[in-house]
């Protein structure tokens, strides 16, 4: 089998060393002053656009070039950065990467205009397949920087590790690292391809190298810092390793983390300055690092870092006329229309309810795999779907994610098991108190078809299944059934690690979502009559009936 580009890269290790302008310290004190950079988590947003609702928002890369440009007018000396999460997340790069493949990347036309000078490589980098990942990687004028990450069972990196750039004699390195957790989330990508290896033991074997040839060591790893983990899953000691990095690198000056979605303007650890530019674009990490030339070597006399807000700032336009065209080019896409909705479906209740905008996701699971079982997810509870036609943009929102269809093999207990955990979304009943565990986010409460079932909320977490059947039958342990499943749970993702390394029974590698959507383009008129069963139950009544 032919070897992509993006693990050929990997076969050399190597250090860019470059000349950055003409930046020329100051004879007399011999003083410099360097500017770093960060975006993180911008998941494809490149204009001020929100294409579930087709209004403008305040986040994407043509802000941040405004901002960009502003900071390098100001400053001969500075970096472009980004810590991963970059390729994948809006219409615009799905439909670029799965329809418009063979045009060029418009991510990386817009970080290749704005000048990049190194990206870290992301779990969600992986998402639309290795064959997107390795003609991004071609098409950039930067590297994608993973310490971590090895060609499978070989010691040769799969990505550049590090780079060291030059600003007129003082040496810049700059390394990233991937989340290990990928090797979960995306095992059917990645696996016997690439092996995720744990940060900080890789961090130990060329930190202190790489600290010993440069004067300024910054690091952009995907990964965040454990308090400011979205859900109790994403603490897991391999997630979420900021805090760990810089304790156990002190050697580390600059460290802009990311993979949290979270805002940290400034915070100091070990003497690691640590900052994180939240997500999608809506704000730049900005470092200031001051340099003193003491015995003939560089040294930080003194670092700041600040996130600046982009809400005020308008798209740059040089920038957004690189690109419209695939602005409006997607616009165009989402406004497609599938098939014909015989009624109005939404979102609103549906983990507590059995509705039809839930059985239409299995529907198409147990149809196209003939899956006995079949659970799925909703993402967003104000999701809906419109009385009559049904664009590309209703089947977006309701599946947003570029998770693949597979069929597996479980067992009655394997099932049941599965059924509890996704119980966990709710508490236990209490008159007047919130039904929502609010640890639990709702994209980790799975809904299920194919079975009858009752979730009982006043039992203890563990025991709510009160009734199991299948075809009117008891579900015994020993029972075996086909279950249609998608990418993410197969890895164990969200905590169904009662899933994990079941036999695999149909995997064609495809979308979830360009799944739905030519489903309903063959059967053109969608009805509620077609799709509805109702099969699921939580009780007590009286705890979801306002729902």
């Amino acid at each position: 089998m032919k070897k992509t580009n993006f693990l050929a890269l990997g076969l050399t290790v190597f250090v860019a060393i470059s000349s950055f302008g003409t930046l020329k310290a100051n004879a007399e004190n011999q003083k410099n002053h360097l500017v770093i950079m960060g975006t993180t988590d911008v998941h494809g947003n490149l204009f001020p656009m929100d294409y579930f609702t087709k209004t403008k928002s305040n986040v994407g890369l043509t802000k941040v070039y405004t901002k960009v440009k502003e900071i390098r007018k100001k400053n001969k000396n500075t970096l472009l950065l980004d810590s991963g999460d970059m390729l994948q997340g809006t219409p615009l790069a799905s439909y670029y990467a799965n329809i418009r493949f063979n045009e060029p990347n418009p991510i990386i036309k817009t970080m290749n205009f704005m000048k990049y000078d190194a990206m870290a490589v992301g779990n969600h980098e992986f998402d639309l397949g290795l064959k997107n990942l390795d003609k991004a990687i071609k098409e950039a004028k930067f590297p994608f920087l993973s310490a971590n990450t090895y060609i499978h069972n070989t010691n040769k990196p799969a990505f550049t590790p590090y780079i060291i750039k030059e600003f007129d004699g003082i040496k810049v390195g700059i390394i990233g690292f991937t989340t290990p957790r990928e090797a979960f989330w995306g095992q059917l990508i990645v696996e016997n391809k690439i092996d995720f290896k744990e940060i900080i033991s890789e961090g130990k074997k060329i930190i202190p190298e790489l600290r010993k040839k440069v004067d300024v060591l910054v690091c952009i790893p995907h990964t965040g810092l454990k308090q400011y983990a979205i859900d109790e899953e994403s603490k897991d000691a391999t997630e979420n390793v900021g805090e760990k990095l810089a304790q156990a690198f002190p050697e580390i000056d600059v460290m802009l983390i990311a993979h949290s979605h979270s805002e940290i303007s400034q915070l100091l650890v070990n003497n690691v300055l640590i900052s994180q530019a939240n997500r999608y674009g809506d704000k730049l990490s900005v470092v200031d690092v001051d340099l003193e030339k003491i015995n003939k070597k560089w040294k930080i006399s003194q670092k700041s870092s600040k996130t600046v807000n982009l809400e005020t700032v308008e798209p740059d336009k040089d920038l957004t006329n690189h690109i419209k065209d695939t602005n409006e080019n997607t616009l165009k896409y989402v406004d497609q229309v599938v098939g014909v909705l015989n009624d109005e479906w939404s979102g609103k209740g549906a983990r507590f309810k059995d509705t039809p905008i839930m059985d239409l996701i299995n529907k198409v699971q147990m149809e196209l795999t003939g899956a006995d079982i079949s659970a799925a997810q909703l993402f967003s509870d104000k999701v809906f779907i419109d009385k009559g036609d049904i664009t590309v943009n209703e089947i977006y929102k309701l599946y947003p994610f570029e998770n693949k269809l597979l069929m597996i093999k479980v067992n009655g207990k394997q099932l049941r098991e599965s059924i509890e955990h996704s119980a966990v979304y709710f508490n236990t009943y209490e008159k007047g108190k919130s039904l929502i565990n609010k640890d639990v986010p709702g994209y980790n409460y799975d809904i299920f078809s194919g079975v009858d079932y009752k979730i009982d909320l006043t039992q203890p977490s563990g025991k709510r299944v009160t009734e199991l059947k299948f075809k009117g039958q008891d579900v015994t342990d020993d029972m075996t059934f086909k279950f249609a499943i998608n990418s993410y749970r197969y890895g164990g993702g969200g905590g169904y690690y009662m899933l994990k390394n079941s036999p695999v029974l149909y995997n064609k590698m495809e979308s979830m979502r360009e799944l739905i959507i030519d489903y309903i383009k063959k059967n053109k008129t969608i009805t509620t009559e077609n799709i509805f069963e109702k099969n699921w139950e939580v009780l007590p009544k009286e705890a979801v009936e306002t729902k």
